[in-house]
């Protein structure tokens, strides 16, 4: 019997342009069976086989089956695929449980759910979002699970970190050349390794234009591995999962050890979980030590009839860390009830923020968006004394993606920050969101889970006392300080070229 990696489904829109740095080879005693294929089913590569050679970098499970590890797929230049589609070792709800089940009185477990992923666990059991979260609170608490989180104070730090670091962008902008850095790996938050040690020079941080957003771990990957001339752009403002990441599991912790999984609207997330960049090398340990889909904790939730779950009381740190009023009667939001925010709303916040500290302009409550050619690009501007200050755009889908980056090869971007998301349609259609019973019924359930979405109370993201306390404690007391740098900011790698990583590797 053949040990094969089966990726199905996919909808990346990537083709497999690089070989694949972890050729598949089969690790039994047997040697005289056929060598091992990856199989690619789907429209565009239906029926590509691949047969592998040494090195074997690919462990193998008892019934055959190869599993790739995530971070296999990290360290590969090749093809950029759904993380789903990929026979996973690691990052599954049968981990999770399995973790719960040793470790429940050693360790204290958190789950941190993303504003998107509740809304649609919200939307399909008809629940208010607010009602919704603390009848999963029960839930989680039932199963053995400590701690119940929402993202939003790590949205917060995510949108005043990613606001700072536009201002100084624009303020110290500079013209740089398209060009590839310095190809890389992480192998801790705190270190990166070169391929090449006579070329380790980065270029300038932080003055590149137009900024490019950073939370869709999709649109990171692909950039890494097919377009590393992007990097010097992209920000470095870390993704509100990760920023819970870092709060969860370093500043917040106490002696005891803390289980950290996480639910997401997107199965990319797993990847980005899985960057040595995210982890720890005092204590060999990641922020994130699970993710989950919003599809996966339904298929959890099989067999448990929500609605009649009763509605946990949170404790005081659940409200303070969660973007819940107090007694969690309502979900608090620092994204306007208007506008692009089911994708954390980098765009309308930083377009507000950027026109009144640089040019003491007031954006009326509803921003004059301009419709690009689809319903996944639009584009904002202001004008000051008849000249054009300031220019954003949303870039939804590769598509628009790779238009946007031939525009800034060519400098003739004329964006000074653009909101990328790798999913048509941004987060809250993301693909592990929960899907509907027709493809037909798509479209009405994402506008479904956008009206429960936006059931939420106006917060500033300044005023968020949760914020204020991570500033003034941990990081100096100052938005962008070196501190905060360190602790909320990350760094992209350029993957390096097939030849150069794995001379072993054969093309597809």
């Amino acid at each position: 019997m053949q040990a094969s990696v089966f990726l199905g489904d996919l909808d990346d829109f990537i083709a497999p342009s690089q070989a694949c740095v972890n050729p598949l080879f089969l690790t039994g005693k047997d040697k005289s069976k056929e060598p091992t294929q990856v199989n690619l089913d789907s429209d565009i590569y239906s029926g590509i086989h691949q047969v592998a050679i040494e090195p074997n970098l690919i462990r193998s499970s008892s019934q055959d089956t190869a599993m790739v590890s995530l971070n296999d797929c990290l360290a590969c230049s090749g093809c950029v695929t759904s993380a789903e589609s990929i026979l996973i070792s690691q990052q599954s709800a049968a981990e999770f449980l399995a973790a719960l089940q040793t470790h429940r009185h050693a360790m204290q477990f958190v789950v941190t759910l993303s504003p998107q992923a509740r809304a649609s666990i919200a939307a399909h059991f008809n629940l208010p979002i607010a009602v919704c979260h603390r009848k999963l609170v029960t839930y989680f608490r039932q199963i053995g699970v400590h701690v119940v989180l929402d993202s939003a104070c790590a949205a917060d730090l995510a949108l005043l970190e990613a606001r700072a670091e536009f201002i100084a962008r624009y303020r110290h902008r500079q013209t740089l050349p398209w060009s590839r850095p310095p190809s890389s790996r992480p192998v801790s938050s705190t270190q990166t390794d070169y391929y090449d040690a006579a070329a380790t020079d980065e270029p300038p941080a932080h003055v590149a234009l137009p900024m490019l957003t950073s939370s869709c771990p999709g649109w990171v990957c692909y950039a890494e591995k097919s377009n590393a001339n992007a990097i010097p752009y992209i920000s470095t403002t870390k993704s509100p999962q990760q920023i819970n990441g870092t709060l969860v599991k370093r500043l917040l912790a106490t002696s005891q050890p803390v289980y950290h999984c996480t639910v997401m609207p997107c199965y990319d997330k797993k990847l980005e979980a899985s960057r040595n960049d995210f982890l720890d090398a005092a204590t060999d340990t990641r922020d994130v030590d699970c993710v989950l889909a919003a599809s996966e904790l339904l298929d959890m939730l099989q067999g448990v009839d929500l609605g009649s779950l009763d509605e946990a009381t949170l404790t005081s740190d659940e409200v303070l860390w969660s973007g819940l009023a107090s007694g969690g009667t309502h979900v608090l939001s620092s994204s306007t009830t208007s506008g692009e925010i089911g994708s954390g709303g980098y765009l309308e916040h930083i377009f507000r923020y950027a026109a009144k500290e640089l040019f003491n302009v007031d954006c009326p409550d509803d921003l004059p968006y301009v419709m690009g050619r689809n319903a996944d690009f639009k584009e904002v501007s202001l004008n000051v004394g008849g000249v054009e200050v300031l220019r954003f755009a949303l870039a939804y889908g590769f598509r628009n993606i790779q238009t946007v980056l031939m525009k800034v090869k060519r400098h003739k971007c004329p964006y000074h920050f653009v909101e990328i998301m790798a999913c048509p349609g941004g987060c809250l259609n993301g693909g592990g969101q929960i899907k509907p019973e027709t493809p037909a019924g798509n479209k009405a359930l994402v506008e479904k889970v956008n009206h429960v979405f936006r059931d939420a109370e106006f917060r500033d993201a300044a005023a968020n006392p949760a914020v204020a306390h991570v500033y003034n404690t941990y990081l100096d007391g100052q938005v962008f300080s070196a501190k905060a740098q360190s602790l909320l900011h990350t760094r992209y790698h350029a993957v390096p070229k097939m030849e150069q990583a794995n001379p072993f590797g054969i093309k597809w």
